[in-house]
């Protein structure tokens, strides 16, 4: 999943830092505001004793492996456009001249006021930041209180395998930001770490206003403190294929936070993180999806932090300055495990909102007051559970039962699995009570694999597997009719590989057909292997292959997904880049709703 830098490069990388300046022998110092042209390796480290700009019309372009240390208070601002490209083995650094006095925020000294990406004004937009590194930053009490994060863009622009820390904006009259995407345009951030910034507000702030498409993908957001580590504000935002771990938050911030617009939050592995008062995932409106990731060992720490509050894993509400129909939650195909709330609702927390809660494993959850599994109140609050597995979520207060409502308004039951019956099972009162509940399935243990063994969040569920063992009574045992469930399960298999669909996040999969079976193996072959570019999948039009909705995955070693897409048949070439993955052993499977072809690659 993940593909931001590893630990090792960056120790590599720093150590190289540390080294440049003596081995270029070279030093140049900028004292104009105006910047435009090249700055070479041969002049690094570049000096920066002023506020400088890239003016409208002009390009500044900066060399792999060069330095740039700012003096304190100086800024970074782009009208024109700015071509910063490192490589893995020389980043382009953006620094403070001298730290000293960087963790004390009332005073202005130990940092700059980092790079602005302002709204472009020129005939063609050039810019680049790869392979960057953006550290030292801060507000300090000199100067603009707001407006000075590490990196600020308003406009179309994409940020690749770049690291942002020792950043921090704590001063309590700031707007505390480390990283904040405005608008002004699309924007894509890919394979990159924010990692140990301080922040009043969070980390990466997403404030667009215009929908604009957001996309992060495969970076990693880790160790930041005090404000959320994201947090979304009217954006259009997809969030995919990320690892967002241990990050400490207060008042009403997450690890990651929605108001308002769309959010799509998938295939992430969102875990370890404390906040005061909320979930891991919170979302305060809006039509949010949350698909397809692992949230587990999340924790807050208030219990009495009020009815807007509460929940381990996930915390869905709808703001009451918002319309009802504003905002809708759909929660499906989730590994929810091993979530704490000192308050209500360890695994999901709902409050006048609804929610639809489709194929989730909530497993070893747990809850101080009640609701360990799901807790929903309000009487705006509708909530829609099928086909989830729920098992051993605790309530520190002796109930029992894995869902407690406070007087909501409608709660539907339909094809669950749990160790309860529901009346021992669903505690509470709802004014309605719908589906159809002679389906759902009550049992001693739903056979997983290898799961947590118990609730506390100390319980680390990164290492299990709560995939259905073959005797599970969960297989086949759900229904597709009205669960707005995805079309595939949380490995990307076809969510309906059998006579019906099964309860919880995973699908058992058919028949399995390999490459060495000469009878499939003759319809679809892979080439060139190895590869560096294009994979080209082959097929014959055969009654195999032609007419079907196909999907394909590829994952690496360690089985993490790291592209996927679909096509709607076999009959030609099917061509795939794969020139983004790093070099390595690869597989792929393709699929339809009946068989899976997989084989092995090499990527050059």
């Amino acid at each position: 999943m993940k593909k931001y830098i590893p630990l090792l490069a960056i120790a590599v990388m720093s150590v190289f830092s540390c080294f440049l300046p003596a081995m270029t022998n070279a030093q140049t110092t900028i004292s104009s505001a105006s910047q435009s042209g090249i700055w070479t390796l041969s002049g690094s480290p570049y000096i920066i004793t002023t506020s400088i700009n890239v003016p409208a019309n002009q390009t500044l372009r900066i060399e792999a492996g060069v330095h740039v240390q700012f003096q304190q208070f100086c800024q970074f601002d782009i009208t024109g456009s700015l071509i910063a490209h490192g490589t893995d083995s020389l980043p382009i650094i953006f620094e403070s001249t001298d730290t000293t006095g960087w963790y004390n925020d009332m005073i202005g000294a130990g940092g700059w006021h980092g790079i602005h990406f302002n709204q472009f004004q020129g005939t063609a937009d050039s810019s680049e930041f790869v392979h960057c590194i953006v550290r030292d930053c801060k507000h300090g009490t000199v100067g603009n209180w707001n407006g000075i994060e590490a990196l600020f863009v308003y406009r179309t622009l994409k940020v690749d395998s770049c690291e942002f820390y020792h950043n921090q904006s704590s001063y309590n009259m700031a707007e505390g930001v480390t990283i904040l995407i405005q608008g002004g345009g699309s924007f894509e951030m890919s394979n990159s770490s924010i990692h140990d910034n301080y922040n009043r507000v969070c980390a990466l702030r997403i404030g667009t206003g215009n929908y604009e498409p957001i996309n992060i993908h495969h970076c990693h957001i880790y160790n930041n403190s005090s404000g959320a580590a994201v947090w979304a504000i009217q954006s259009n935002l997809l969030f995919e294929y990320n690892e967002v771990n241990d990050n400490s938050s207060i008042y009403d911030m997450s690890a990651i936070c929605i108001t308002g617009f769309r959010a799509v939050i998938r295939h992430n592995i969102i875990h370890n993180n404390v906040s005061e008062n909320e979930a891991a995932v919170t979302g305060f409106e809006g039509k949010i999806t949350i698909d397809d990731n692992l949230i587990c060992n999340n924790h807050h720490t208030s219990g009495s932090c009020g009815l807007v509050d509460g929940g381990g894993g996930i915390h869905a509400m709808l703001n009451g300055a918002s319309s009802w129909d504003s905002t809708r939650y759909y929660i499906r195909n989730n590994i929810i495990a091993n979530n704490y709330s000192p308050y209500y609702g360890g695994g999901i927390y709902c409050y006048n909102t609804v929610v639809y809660a489709t194929n989730n494993h909530i497993i070893n959850n747990s809850a101080y007051f009640g609701g360990s599994g799901i807790y929903a109140l309000g009487n705006l609050t509708d909530v829609h559970l099928q086909n989830n597995l729920f098992f051993n979520n605790c309530n520190y207060l002796g109930m029992t039962g894995n869902i407690q409502l406070s007087s909501i308004h409608l709660i539907s039951y339909v094809n669950n699995w749990s160790e309860y019956e529901i009346p021992a099972n669903i505690v509470g009162t709802a004014t309605i009570f719908s589906g159809d509940t002679t389906h759902n399935v009550v049992g001693i243990n739903p056979l997983m694999i290898n799961p947590t063994q118990t609730c506390a969040y100390t319980d680390s569920a990164l290492s299990s597997n709560f995939n259905l063992q073959a005797s599970s009574g969960c297989i086949d045992a759900g229904d597709s009719l009205g669960s707005f469930h995805t079309t595939y399960d949380y490995l990307g298999n076809w969510r309906m590989m059998g006579n019906s669909i099964d309860i919880g996040a995973y699908e058992q999969i058919g028949e399995i057909i390999n490459s060495t079976e000469e009878n499939f193996q003759n319809e679809i072959s892979l080439y060139p292997n190895p590869v560096t570019d294009q994979l080209t999948i082959f097929s014959q039009e055969t009654t195999t292959t032609k007419n079907e909705d196909w999907k394909f995955v590829v994952t690496d070693v360690f089985g993490k997904i790291a592209l996927s897409s679909d096509f709607a048949n076999l009959s030609f070439n099917q061509k795939i880049d794969v020139s983004s993955l790093p070099a390595g052993i690869y597989f792929i499977k393709i699929s339809d709703r009946k068989k899976i072809f997989t084989e092995k690659f090499v990527k050059l």
